[in-house]
């Protein structure tokens, strides 16, 4: 686990990332020259992976996910802001729902032990 004091250093740059990225994501889209045109078996693998990390990152620390999960989107081609934040909220209730299942398994939520 990460120690208070670092995870207390760690939240702004991992937010300012999340907004940094959400700013360039159309940079990012011509860069990686996406179009549908262009899709096939190893942009699904890569966009798959890519929502795999951010399902990560929102799994443990949660502020921010929402804004990843966007430029995850909007790079993988997705351009309609409704659909995206409705998919967004979606993946969100999953993601949430795995960190909470592993959160509150028997090892971290057991009563204590009384002697």
């Amino acid at each position: 686990m990460t120690s208070p004091a670092l995870f207390d250093r760690l939240v702004p740059l991992l937010i300012l990332f999340a907004t940094l990225l959400f700013t360039v994501q159309e940079r990012v889209q011509r860069f990686l020259n996406i179009a549908p045109e262009h899709h096939g078996s190893l942009w699904f693998g890569a966009a798959i992976g890519f929502q795999f990390l951010v399902s990560v990152y929102g799994g443990y620390f949660g502020a921010g996910m929402g804004i990843l999960m966007l430029v995850a989107l909007a790079i993988l081609g997705h351009d309609d802001i409704h659909q995206m934040n409705g998919l967004k909220n979606l993946l969100g209730v999953f993601i949430n729902a795995v960190a909470a299942g592993y959160f509150c398994s028997p090892a971290w939520c057991a009563p204590p032990m009384r002697s």
